[in-house]
C-alpha cells in the first residue's frame, strides 16, 4: 500500500486545526503501517500527547492503553520522539490529543512510519 491509498485528506499527518478543536487532531489512517515516532514542529505548544483510536474514521475514538495506563508521550516543540511501534500495531484510525491548547497557529505532527508487511 502506498501513501496514495490513504483516504485521509491531510495525507498521513496529525493535523490540529485550532478553529475546529485546539487540542485534538483530525483522524489519520495508518493502515498496515506502524508508527515508530513523531516529529513535532516549532509551532507545537503541548508538553504531552495521548493517542486515541477507532475502527473507522467517523467512529468513537477511545484512549489507547499500554500496561495499565493511557499511551502518552512527553514531547517538546522542534523535536522527534521515537517509541516502540508495537504499541500502535493493529490500529487503523488514530487521533492525538495535546495536554494543552495549541495557542497561536494550527499544528501538524508528522508520524514516522515503519512498514512491517
Amino acid at each position: 500500500m502506498g501513501y496514495g491509498d490513504n483516504p485521509n485528506p491531510r495525507d498521513n499527518t496529525f493535523f490540529i486545526d485550532i478553529s475546529a478543536d485546539d487540542d485534538l487532531s483530525e483522524p489519520m489512517f495508518k493502515g498496515h503501517l506502524d508508527i515508530c515516532g513523531l516529529r513535532f514542529g516549532s509551532e507545537f505548544d503541548g508538553a504531552a500527547v495521548t493517542f486515541l483510536e477507532s475502527e473507522t474514521e467517523t467512529g468513537t475514538y477511545q484512549e489507547v492503553w499500554w500496561e495499565d495506563a493511557a499511551f502518552t508521550l512527553t514531547v517538546t516543540a522542534s523535536k522527534t520522539v521515537m517509541f516502540d511501534p508495537t504499541k500502535l500495531s493493529g490500529i487503523k484510525w488514530l487521533k492525538i490529543t495535546s495536554d494543552g491548547p495549541e495557542a497561536g497557529t494550527d499544528s501538524e505532527v508528522i508520524p514516522i512510519f515503519r512498514d512491517f508487511s
